[in-house]
C-alpha cells in the first residue's frame, strides 16, 4: 500500500542517502528512516552508479512511499551525491545517512524538539556497531563546548577536529557529517558543500567550513545514529595514489587555515592534523608490505612529500602533542623528524607483515 505524505506545505527534514553497491544493508538503512516516530520528512536516495541490486531496492521503496525520491547518477563519488541531495532538498534541515548505517527511532523527533533553539547545526551522540556488538559513544565534553560563547565555539570545534584533547572528543562525531542535522538555508547561504577535489577525508573540509560560519551549534544528548563498522572489510589497503591525494588535501587545508589570522592554539592543533595525515599516508603507501620499492627509493619519496607539503614545520609540535596521538604514531613520526628513515621503515614494515599474518 502506498504511503502518502501528510504535509502542511512544508517538509521539515530531508534525509540524503548516497548509495553505492549497498544491496546487503540498504533495506535496514531505509527502514530505519521509515520507522521514525516523526513523519514530516523526505528521503533522497542517490544511486552513485551501483552495479548490484541497489537500484531495484530503491525503486521498490519509491513506489511504496511518496516521501522517497530516487535519483540515479553516473559514478561521481559520495561528495557529488551529497551535494546534489543538499541542492535539491526541500526540508528545513538536512541529515546525511550512509548506506550501511541507520537511525535511532527518535532521531528526527529530536531534531524538531530543538527547532526553537534556531541552531545552524545540531550535534548528536552515536552508537558504534561492530558485528553483533554495540557501544555508545559518550560525548559529554561536547555539552560543555556547545554552551560556550558563540564566537569561540566554531574555532574551538575546528581545533578539536584537528587535535582532540580528550578521549570523548576523539570518539565524537564532530568530524563527520553524519549524526547531525544542518539547517539547509545555512549551508546554501554560506556556500558550504562537499569539495569533489578532495578524495580523502572530504568530511573534514566540509565541517571545517560549517563550523567557520555557524552562529549557533547545539549539542543534543541523544544517541541518534548507528555507525556500522564492517569487521570483514579490508581496512587500510595499499593505495599508490594516496601521496598525490594527501598532497592535494593538505594544499586545500592550508588555503583554508591561512585565509584568516589564527591563534597559536589553533595552529598547534592544525600541525597535529598534518602529522596524523602524514602518518596515515606512510602506512597506506610508504611502509605498506605491498610497496615493493627499495628502502632508499621510499626514503627519497618521503623526503619529497615532506618538502612539497612543508610537513616538517608541523614536526616541531610533536613533543607538545604526545598525549593526542597513539604511541606508535608518535614514535614513528619522531624517528622521521630526526631522519631515522631506514631503521623506522624496516621496523614498521616488519610489524605490518606480522599483523597481517
Amino acid at each position: 500500500m502506498e504511503i502518502e505524505l501528510e504535509r502542511n506545505g512544508n517538509i521539515d527534514i530531508s534525509i540524503i542517502v548516497p548509495i553505492y553497491n549497498a544491496e546487503k544493508y540498504l533495506s535496514r538503512c531505509i527502514d530505519s528512516i521509515r520507522r521514525q516516530s516523526y513523519n514530516n520528512y523526505e528521503v533522497i536516495l542517490i544511486n552513485d552508479g551501483s552495479t548490484d541490486d541497489s537500484e531495484k531496492i530503491c525503486l521498490a521503496y519509491e513506489r511504496e512511499d511518496s516521501r522517497v525520491r530516487y535519483i540515479r547518477q553516473e559514478n561521481a563519488g559520495v561528495a557529488a551525491a551529497r551535494n546534489y541531495g543538499i541542492k535539491n532538498a526541500r526540508g528545513k534541515y538536512v541529515a546525511l545517512l550512509d548506506n550501511d548505517d541507520y537511525f535511532n527511532y527518535d532521531f528526527l523527533k529530536q531534531i524538531m524538539v530543538h527547532d526553537e533553539q534556531n541552531a545552524d547545526i545540531l550535534l548528536f551522540q552515536y552508537i558504534n556497531v561492530t558485528g553483533e556488538h554495540t557501544k555508545k559513544q559518550e560525548q559529554v565534553v561536547l555539552e560543555k563546548i556547545c554552551t560556550e560563547s558563540l564566537v569561540k565555539k566554531g574555532e574551538y570545534l575546528q581545533r578539536e577536529m584537528f587535535c582532540p584533547t580528550s578521549e570523548a572528543i576523539k570518539q565524537s562525531t564532530i568530524v563527520f557529517p553524519w549524526g547531525k542535522a544542518y539547517r539547509r538555508e545555512f549551508l546554501l547561504e554560506n556556500g558550504i558543500h562537499f569539495d569533489s577535489r578532495i578524495k580523502l577525508c572530504e568530511d573534514v573540509y566540509f565541517n571545517l567550513k560549517a563550523y567557520e560560519h555557524a552562529e549557533k551549534v547545539l549539542y543534543v544528548h541523544y544517541p541518534a545514529y548507528f555507525y556500522f563498522q564492517n569487521i570483514h572489510s579490508a581496512g587500510k589497503g595499499f593505495n599508490p595514489k594516496v601521496v598525490e591525494m594527501e598532497e592535494n588535501n593538505i594544499r586545500l587545508l592550508d588555503e583554508f587555515v591561512n585565509a584568516k589570522p589564527r591563534n597559536k592554539e589553533y595552529m598547534k592543533a592544525y600541525d597535529n592534523c598534518l602529522c596524523f595525515r602524514y602518518w596515515s599516508c606512510c602506512f597506506s603507501y610508504f611502509v605498506h608490505p605491498q610497496n615493493t620499492k627499495k628502502i632508499r627509493q621510499i626514503t627519497q619519496e618521503m623526503k619529497e612529500f615532506e618538502r612539497r607539503t612543508n610537513i616538517r614545520r608541523a614536526f616541531k609540535t610533536l613533543p607538545k602533542i604526545r598525549k593526542s596521538m597513539e604511541k606508535k604514531e608518535w614514535i614513528f613520526l619522531m624517528a622521521v623528524k630526526y631522519h631515522f628513515y631506514v631503521p623506522m621503515l624496516l621496523v614498521a614494515r616488519k610489524k605490518m607483515k606480522l599483523s597481517r599474518g
